[in-house]
């Protein structure tokens, strides 16, 4: 099958990629049989992506993380409902999927038509359309309950700092008790964007990141931190001799996943300490 994207669409190849690889590299580390079933159907050159190594190795990490993290929520609450913003090719459905989780993938029109030709067809998954910044996409699947989960990966990147603050409030609005998962970059990444080993490939502009992650609390007075993971602790086990050496340096310009709830929830501990 074809694919032809562009801009921040096409970025969605890199992570894909990443799973790609290392399930045939690192099986041990990650593997997820369904991108190695789906990816022979796929034309597209993946050629520029073969150097990108810190970048295989970032996706990996934060798929490592998000994976471990999203179970224990799962855990806590097994009839979930994960809604995945900006989704691309994620796979995370297939490798997490317990059998009752409801899964709603949304992502731009020509995504979502490459998705449902691409990918397993499951009556929990669905898939929505639209501009995430839209109120009116949420009408449907506004839930107040706990067992929410939000799943913001490789997306606030490619938001300026207004559209990240305009994302939350509409979010809350619609999911006040949600869990939210974000993935963080640096202003280290956006300024030196054109080094980037992958997506300076594409078309796509880096435009926010934020150095110090709990400082979201005064970006967005909504949202409340709760913790987060520096990828390069995952990323370490890929190149051991090399990520060591550039550890110290890494920890402080990598991208991290956090952990967020809204203000709603401040005080209620039982709910954020189960998992």
């Amino acid at each position: 099958m074809k694919v032809q994207l562009a801009g921040v669409s096409e970025t969605l190849l890199v992570p894909f990629y990443a799973r790609v690889y290392g399930s045939q590299h690192y099986s041990k580390q990650f593997y997820d049989r369904i991108v190695l079933e789906v990816f022979p159907k796929i034309d597209y050159d993946f050629s520029a992506f073969t150097k990108g190594k810190m970048s295989i190795w970032g996706c990996l990490a934060r798929s490592i993380i998000l994976d471990r993290e999203i179970k224990k929520f799962l855990e806590v609450y097994p009839d979930a409902k994960c809604i995945n913003l900006a989704c691309g090719f994620d796979t995370r459905f297939y490798r997490l999927d317990n059998g009752k989780i409801q899964w709603i993938e949304f992502d731009f029109p020509e995504v979502i038509a490459l998705r449902k030709q691409i990918f397993p067809v499951n009556e929990r998954v669905f898939s929505l359309v639209g501009n995430v910044l839209e109120e009116k996409i949420y009408e449907n699947i506004k839930e107040v309950r706990e067992n929410v989960l939000i799943i913001l990966e490789g997306l606030l990147i490619y938001f300026t700092e207004q559209q990240v603050r305009e994302l939350f409030q509409v979010l809350q609005r619609n999911f006040p008790k949600a869990t939210i998962f974000a993935e963080f970059s640096r202003p280290f990444t956006v300024k030196h964007q054109k080094y980037h080993d992958t997506v300076h490939e594409t078309m796509a502009k880096f435009q926010w990141g934020i150095q110090n992650s709990k400082e979201i609390e005064k970006i967005c007075p909504s949202v409340q931190f709760l913790e987060e993971w520096n990828l390069t602790e995952e990323m370490l086990p890929f190149s051991p001799c090399k990520m060591f050496l550039l550890a110290p340096f890494l920890r402080k310009v990598n991208n991290s996943i956090v952990k967020l709830q809204f203000r709603s929830l401040r005080g209620a501990k039982a709910s954020s300490s189960q998992f």
